[in-house]
């Protein structure tokens, strides 16, 4: 119930302070038909690669089936796949993607002929890359794509946004087991009816006490890789209305000074996130 209620209290917090989305210009897409949601790469416009938990590729269809092709880049990934936008956390439809050559996935077949929507999302971390080669729908086409919500939400955290051992009562922090769609970045979004970024790595803080400091890492496409003009994510493409912190218990965990730990804050949102999102609310919270 607490856990709901966390969900519930975002949500309510961010619809109360936005007025209005602001603007964004989206990257090119491989098809007009496809929303891609999420930080992609695009150093080859026609196969979009992507890191991030809770990245979304999503698409309308006519037809009976629909199939995706996905390529690893890095490690071993697991897609969970939503049709017609119905999810049910009790049954999870997963693939993996861990071949370096292009594979063919059987995302559903058997439907009733007609229109259908297909969205898959990014359920583990981000030390693992996708490549996205397109889709092949049985018994039709693809439709116009998806209309991008207006309201744009962005999230940066640890491993609670993160979604670290959503599916493991255990908490032993097996891939398989990350959740990236039902985390509470991701349920927040829907009862809000937002599209959102989840930059969040688990382990990570806000000053150098921790596994690894949030500040070095958020402006990356890619966050387990180092630093280059080709893995720096533009800020333009994507301006959020709120943007959600949820860090900070890394670094009590590792003995950081509670002035410390303020200092990243600041230095991190006056800093940085104010240089990019001059207008946007920002909001923090934690969970544990």
């Amino acid at each position: 119930m607490r856990t709901i209620l966390r969900f519930l209290f975002v949500g309510v917090v961010i619809a109360a302070l936005f007025a209005g989305s602001a603007g964004r210009a989206a990257p090119p897409l491989p098809q007009d038909e496809v929303l891609l949601t999420g930080r992609f790469d695009f150093s080859n416009p026609s196969i979009p690669v992507f890191s991030h938990v809770s990245s979304s590729i999503k698409a309308n269809f006519r037809g009976t089936g629909i199939s995706a092709m996905f390529s690893s880049v890095s490690g071993t990934s697991y897609l969970y796949v939503v049709i017609d936008g119905k999810a049910d956390p009790s049954v999870r439809r997963l693939i993996k993607v861990d071949r370096r050559r292009p594979e063919s996935f059987v995302l559903v077949e058997g439907l009733p002929a007609g229109d259908h929507q297909v969205e898959v999302v990014k359920e583990n971390q981000y030390d693992t890359k996708v490549a996205f080669h397109g889709f092949a729908v049985t018994g039709g086409a693809l439709l116009p794509k998806p209309a991008r919500p207006s309201l744009s939400l962005e999230f940066y955290g640890d491993s609670n946004p993160a979604g670290h051992s959503a599916f493991d009562v255990y908490d032993k922090g097996a891939v398989i087991d990350n959740g990236g769609y039902f985390t509470y970045p991701g349920i927040v979004a829907r009862l809000l009816n937002a599209e959102y970024h989840n930059i969040s790595m688990g382990g990570v803080g806000i000053t150098d006490k921790a596994w690894r400091n949030l500040i070095r890492f958020y402006n990356l496409i890619h966050m387990n890789d180092p630093p280059s003009d080709g893995n720096l994510w533009n800020f333009s493409d994507y301006t959020p209305a709120a943007v959600i912190i949820n860090v900070g218990s890394n670094d009590v965990l590792a003995g950081a000074p509670g002035a410390d730990v303020k200092e990243g804050w600041k230095r991190f949102i006056v800093r940085d996130l104010r240089s990019h999102y001059p207008r946007a609310h920002i909001v923090l919270v934690e969970s544990y």
